[in-house]
């Protein structure tokens, strides 16, 4: 995963990213908050996937993301059901 711009948002307390990946098939949201947590040494609550773009016949995708300073910080700015996005729903059976 490559990094292609950085923007860093001090009145909102995070860091606004677009990534660039290559890969034949799209991760999951799951998988790629895994991978920013590593790469930037942070907790899962605090990185926000805003989208991911794979287009129809292409290798390329390209994600962008926040990553905040702090759990707090998140949940004043983002919206709730933006942490609720990529987790596995209850009563639901695993496919």
């Amino acid at each position: 995963m490559e990094t292609v711009e950085q923007k860093e948002n001090p009145l909102q307390g995070r860091k606004e990213l677009i990534l660039v990946m290559e890969s034949e098939k799209t991760p999951s949201r799951k998988e790629l908050v895994d991978e920013l947590c590593k790469k930037f040494g942070v907790s899962q609550e605090q990185v926000i996937l805003n989208k991911v773009d794979h287009p129809f016949g292409s290798r390329r995708i390209t994600v962008r993301a926040k990553i905040y300073s702090s759990l707090e910080q998140a949940k004043r700015f983002e919206p709730g059901y933006r942490f609720e996005r990529g987790m596995k729903k209850k009563g639901t059976k695993p496919t």
